[in-house]
């Protein structure tokens, strides 16, 4: 009996030690990833600075830099949404601009090469005194340096109600992936 209780036991912890996920490898010889570092499902947080091309013929804006925060949800291994935030001070009589967008991500995620190319499409407002509601669309690449870490760089374009004040915002952060 207590060789069989014995044999049952060992076989138990046996068979435990298998559970789980297999192992991951971080990285092959050739520099290339193993993983899938582009998880099907995830969350991640952005934190940018960007540049904006606002200065055209009487527009109350300049061109500038600014920074903002952002949060993306991607609910199939292509497709999410995100929601950004952004400040800069690029109006001529120095008042803080704040800009709040969503948008629906397209992505074609490449693991082996930790890459992610991807468009984007939506809507948003400026908020400076003015609320101006505006449209935009564009797209970028993302680099994954770890499964939970990367940097991005994208551009836009937005057109605002008011059709003088349409601008390019080139955008460039880091990216924190859940």
């Amino acid at each position: 009996m207590k060789k069989t209780a014995l044999t049952l036991l060992a076989c138990l912890v046996a068979s435990a030690s298998f559970a789980g996920p297999r192992y991951q490898a971080q990285e092959r010889q050739d520099g290339y990833a193993s993983e899938q570092v582009f998880r099907d499902t995830e969350f991640s947080l952005d934190l940018f600075g960007f540049y904006q091309n606002a200065e055209s013929a009487g527009t109350p804006y300049s061109d500038g830099f600014g920074g903002g925060i952002g949060a993306n949800v991607f609910f199939a291994r292509h497709f999410g949404f995100g929601v950004d935030a952004g400040w800069s001070d690029q109006s001529k009589d120095s008042t803080v601009i704040h800009a709040l967008s969503g948008s629906f991500i397209v992505r074609f995620p490449i693991d082996r090469a930790r890459l992610a190319p991807y468009v984007l499409a939506g809507g948003g407002g400026r908020f400076d005194g003015d609320k101006v509601a505006n449209l935009h669309a564009g797209g970028g690449i993302e680099f994954r340096v770890t499964r939970n870490f990367g940097v991005f760089s994208e551009g836009r374009y937005v057109w605002n109600e008011e059709k003088v004040n349409d601008v390019a915002i080139f955008r460039t952060g880091l990216r924190f992936a859940f």
